[in-house]
C-alpha cells in the first residue's frame, strides 16, 4: 500500500513567500546607500505578504 502524504499547500507557499521577501530585502539593503530600519523592513514584509496571499487566494484553491 502506498501512502500519499497530504501537503499543506498554503503553508508551503507562504513559507516560500516569507523566505523570498527576506532574501529580497537583504539584497536590496546590500545595494542601497542607506539600509531600511527594522520597522521599515517589517512594514514592507507585512504588506508584501498580505498582498501576495490575497493575489494567490484568487487563483489557488487551498483545500
Amino acid at each position: 500500500m502506498k501512502v500519499k502524504p497530504k501537503i499543506n499547500t498554503y503553508a508551503v507557499i507562504m513559507r516560500a513567500v516569507e523566505e523570498g521577501i527576506g532574501v529580497g530585502l537583504n539584497r536590496a539593503d546590500k545595494h542601497a546607500d542607506d539600509a531600511l530600519t527594522l520597522e521599515q523592513r517589517e512594514r514592507v514584509k507585512y504588506h508584501v505578504e498580505v498582498n501576495v496571499a490575497a493575489a494567490l487566494s484568487e487563483v489557488v484553491n487551498f483545500d
